[in-house]
């Protein structure tokens, strides 16, 4: 039984739909988690495969080793990656600003939009349920989706990204330990392949699942779906080196990958 990890947000739902008719035949047992339990997961051997955030792999690149044709991106936008605040990025240096421990990659993306894209400096924190209400913060997920109303300004990550690179972010990687057979990494990205087509042809069923397992409105739903990315080409593989090469540049992580 291949143990595979899916990110329990609605970013994996055409993965995790889309598997309930392909993978009837599979041996794959599904595993959802956030990034961070996943990636810990993954490189423990508590799973044999996972979507893990791009940063844990750059950062284990030893241990791990990239089905390279599937991730998680955004092209022009995520949704689901927001730093939400009362005010514009350019006036929170050396303000407070909240960060969601869920996702290593995300925290970076910020970091490295503050330095070279808003040039500043915000005092960073982990988002806690003790932080104040009106601090700026960071979030991902479903809960962006959910939480971002009422926030004046409402930055979506990927969108900035492309702004000042020109090319998407690619937040997710799918990735496998080193001691996974290559037939078994390619039964897996078969079974993934074939679930990701199977939620593009039924997709008013997968709009509807969706909304009933996240509560989350389908028309949401339909408009977050049509922004991500799930195979990679060559300019998501630019955006993944200029990642890691801008991620080098920065202070120590502040979450860890």
């Amino acid at each position: 039984m291949l143990r595979l990890g899916l990110m329990r947000y609605a970013n994996c739902a055409p993965f995790r739909y889309g598997l309930r008719s392909v993978a009837r035949d599979a041996d794959i047992q599904v595993v959802e988690g956030c990034p961070q339990e996943l990636n810990a997961m993954l490189l423990e051997g508590d799973l044999d495969a996972s979507f893990v955030s791009t940063a844990h792999f750059l950062s284990h690149r030893d241990k791990l080793m990239r089905i390279p044709s599937l991730g998680i991106a955004g092209t022009h936008s995520v949704m689901s990656v927001l730093l939400l605040s009362e005010s514009p990025p350019a006036t929170l240096h050396e303000q407070a600003l909240a960060l969601s421990a869920e996702s290593a990659s995300s925290v970076r993306f910020l970091q490295i939009l503050c330095k070279d894209y808003w040039k500043i400096a915000p005092r960073f924190s982990l988002l806690t349920a003790d932080t104040a209400p009106s601090t700026a913060r960071l979030l991902i997920g479903d809960s962006c989706l959910e939480e971002r109303q009422g926030w004046p300004h409402q930055v979506d990550i990927a969108r900035e990204w492309r702004k000042m690179t020109g090319l998407p972010a690619v937040f997710g990687l799918l990735c496998a330990r080193h001691d996974l057979h290559g037939d078994q990494c390619a039964e897996i990205e078969q079974t993934l392949c074939e679930a990701l087509e199977w939620s593009a042809i039924h997709h008013q069923e997968l709009i509807e699942y969706s909304s009933k397992a996240s509560g989350i409105s389908a028309s949401e739903l339909r408009k977050y779906f049509s922004v991500l990315d799930y195979k990679l080409r060559p300019h998501h593989e630019r955006s993944i080196a200029l990642f890691e090469e801008r991620s080098e540049n920065l202070t120590k992580p502040l979450i860890h990958a």
